[in-house]
């Protein structure tokens, strides 16, 4: 008869066991394109002591001063992972501006890594690459932001950011141009940065559409932010909220004209009645 041994090695695990085990354990930061080194680098820390918290000897001690510095001068000599730090860590500040979520973030990560790898951005301004892939990254996700916003929020001008934009589509590193935006895109965030309701939105998103049913080639081809401005303020005046809100605040909030929200009240069939002190509906004759 055999004898029974104990096992002291904490009990058996199946390969099924560790594969699970596998797949769920994680140390460290998380995984993101976000980081040049996709965030699973290791770094030589700052504490002179040992695993069991005691201090190390003088020999160890300047060791591993020694191995810091190297390691440093690794990290900043390679150009090309230089470069590649520079552009990321210019995305989350310009998504941050946007208000973009983390997801953005990656696909633009992911967007301006692709056109590394395909040498596009050799000779070209990386800042302004950065900028185009986070273009690039809301317009694949449906986000409504123009390239007017996106410019400004990297310090750029428009021109800048939509040729390199063009160029990404073209060699095939962003997707293909998607459908045009909408007012109906941009009435929450005009209605939430002039601090209104949530019915005021509501109310702006039936002008608009009132507007495209009855009118719709005045529609066509406006901008679209211009548009949505232009909806939100009538809705305001309207239900009588955002007292004190005028033209100017709101197109100088949204980066927009007054000119272009007149032009967008106008468009949208409304107008002030002097005689009344109110905002009136008025007919395609009196326009």
């Amino acid at each position: 008869m055999r004898e029974r041994l104990a096992d002291e090695s904490g009990g058996e695990k199946s390969v099924g066991d560790l594969n699970e085990r596998a797949g769920r354990e994680h140390y460290g930061p998380p995984v993101t394109l976000t980081r040049h080194d996709m965030g699973l680098s290791s770094v030589i820390g700052y504490e002179d002591r040992d695993a069991g918290g005691s201090p190390l000897g003088a020999e160890v001690r300047s060791m591993m001063h020694h191995l810091r510095l190297w390691d440093g001068r690794n990290q900043v000599h390679e150009g090309v992972d230089r470069s590649l730090m520079h552009a990321l860590d210019l995305l989350n500040p310009i998504c941050a501006k946007l208000s973009l979520p983390q997801a953005a973030t990656e696909r633009a990560a992911l967007i301006y890594r692709r056109a590394r790898d395909r040498d596009l951005v050799r000779g070209r301004s990386v800042d302004a690459f950065a900028a185009a892939s986070v273009l690039a990254a809301v317009r694949e996700l449906g986000i409504p932001r123009r390239i007017s916003d996106v410019a400004a929020a990297a310090g750029l001008k428009r021109h800048e950011v939509y040729i390199i934009y063009r160029l990404l589509r073209d060699e095939g590193v962003a997707g293909a141009a998607p459908a045009p935006q909408i007012p109906e895109d941009f009435v929450a965030r005009v209605a939430s940065a002039a601090g209104l309701p949530e019915a005021a939105a509501r109310r702006a998103l039936e002008i608009i559409r009132e507007a495209r049913d009855s009118r719709p080639d005045a529609i066509t081809g406006r901008d679209p932010m211009g548009l949505a401005a232009a909806a939100v303020f009538v809705a305001a005046k309207l239900l009588g909220v955002g007292d004190g809100l005028t033209e100017y605040q709101l197109a100088t909030a949204l980066g927009v004209s007054d000119m272009t929200l007149r032009h967008g009240v106008h468009t949208l069939g409304y107008r002030f009645d002097r005689d009344t002190h109110k905002w009136i509906k008025v007919t395609t004759n009196d326009t």
